[in-house]
């Protein structure tokens, strides 16, 4: 198991169907700070995820109403359950 997906199943684990908020960096270093939630089939139009789903988990971002690819090698910090990890150090 690598360590990408050992992560992965440790913060679905985490953060469950709960919103979060997450500090990552864009393919082009740009942070983005977005509140979202995981496992979000709604809207949904069936297609299939484009990117690697070793480094990319898929959030819903309540305020654009879209799907977003969060980077996990780059996730800075999270904010789940009124905890905040730390993720940079």
């Amino acid at each position: 198991m690598s360590i990408n997906t050992l992560f992965m199943h440790r913060f679905k684990e985490f953060v469950g169907n709960r919103f979060f908020t997450v500090l990552f960096l864009k393919k082009d270093g740009t942070e983005r700070v977005i509140t979202c939630r995981l496992n979000v089939k709604k809207h949904s139009k069936g297609g299939e995820q484009t990117a690697n789903p070793q480094q990319y988990m898929v959030g819903w971002e309540t305020t654009a109403k879209n799907y977003r690819n969060i980077n996990i090698e780059t996730i800075q910090w999270v904010r789940c359950r009124g905890i905040e990890l730390d993720l940079a150090a």
